[in-house]
């Protein structure tokens, strides 16, 4: 899911976990950007937090980024990330990154 424009509302993306995860559909998963793919101004939510509202508002499915650009991020500040979020998760996260 795309975090910009009416998704980077954080309330909207809460119900849509849940109601993802009353679906028993398997996975939430986010784009990790900074910048809309499209023209114009659109609000964009920061992945991790939207992910840890996912996180602490279902029980089963797998929440993650669907690809996180290891050269805009710092290696540390990720690892950090994933942890906390796959503590917080219960084990539910999956990590895909591109170098």
């Amino acid at each position: 899911m795309p975090l910009f424009g009416a998704l980077a509302d954080l309330v909207a993306f809460r119900d849509i976990a849940e109601a993802a995860d009353e679906a028993r559909i398997d996975g939430v998963f986010v784009w990790d950007h900074v910048l809309s793919p499209v023209e114009g101004q659109w609000p964009i939510a920061d992945p991790w937090v939207a992910l840890a509202v996912a996180a602490t508002r279902s029980r089963r499915i797998k929440v993650g980024p669907m690809v996180t650009p290891q050269a805009r991020r710092r290696l540390i500040n990720v690892s950090q990330a994933t942890l906390s979020l796959d503590q917080l998760s219960g084990g539910r996260v999956i990590l895909s990154s591109a170098s």
